[in-house]
């Protein structure tokens, strides 16, 4: 049994090592570290970059303890300074509620503070598209229960998260069933930083600089229509785990390549 199967250098010092003389800790204890980002806590090689969202030599999927990491930590300063995982985990959180109220009410313009101008057409093309032929979608009561940092770029600045939750799915045009459990949901999302400030609302009144809610359509301070512009992150990808594990992508370009591909 090869001890080190994802391993290349254990391999050629296996193969070079006399018969009988080759110790695989030995080679654990000795091997090269090259520049890493901290230690995989399952087969404790290093990690050689946070962007894979899983270890290069054990394949074992970043968990909750990459936002543990140093690494990570100063990673995801260094593209978005003052930025931690736990804000940026309460920055997403309340998205995919209004996204399902953008689908509702066809409010396309106001994911315009945190979503990609593609990304964003494309969502209303595609379900345009689906309404005009019986098979619109939309969502209710969507709750979500987790946020997690899977991944960050390791030479340019994006990170990806692990989004899950629930939500009850209706056909569009008819009254949900308030009976009906919900269904739970997987996604993973890919964001890049914007370098603008974090205003804490969803946009801002250029008349009397007040906060404006991401469903209010005009300032409640003087009544002007709000500017919707970009926040500090900008979401690119969403990847949806099907029912049956059959993921299904929502935007064509820009996602990680750890991340499920159809």
């Amino acid at each position: 049994m090869d001890p080190h199967p994802k391993d290349p250098l254990g391999r050629l010092a296996q193969q070079a090592a006399p018969p009988g003389e080759f110790d695989p800790d030995a080679v654990r204890a000795t091997s090269i570290r090259l520049d890493q980002d901290g230690e995989c806590p399952h087969c404790r090689r290093p990690l050689l970059g946070l962007g894979a969202g899983a270890c290069a030599f054990c394949e074992t999927p970043f968990g909750a303890w990459l936002e543990e990491l140093p690494a990570a930590v100063s990673r995801l300063h260094a593209m978005a300074p003052g930025w931690t995982p736990e804000r940026l985990r309460q920055w997403v959180l309340p998205r995919p509620a209004q996204l399902a109220w953008a689908y509702e009410t066809r409010a396309w313009a106001n994911l315009g503070t945190w979503m990609d101008e593609d990304l964003r057409g494309g969502l209303a093309r595609l379900e345009m598209s689906r309404r005009g032929r019986g098979l619109g979608t939309r969502f209710e009561h969507v709750e979500v229960t987790a946020v997690r940092l899977q991944a960050l770029g390791d030479t340019s600045d994006w990170a990806a998260l692990r989004v899950e939750g629930r939500r009850r799915a209706a056909p569009y045009g008819e009254e949900g069933d308030d009976g009906q459990e919900l269904a739970p949901f997987l996604e993973w999302w890919s964001l890049r930083p914007t370098g603008r400030p974090d205003r804490g609302a969803d946009s801002v009144c250029r008349s009397c600089g007040g906060g404006i809610a991401f469903q209010e359509e005009r300032c409640r301070h003087c009544g002007a229509a709000p500017v919707r512009e970009a926040g500090p992150w900008l979401v690119e990808g969403i990847v949806v785990q099907g029912g049956e594990g059959a993921p299904r992508r929502l935007h064509m370009q820009g996602l990680p390549a750890f991340m499920p591909r159809v």
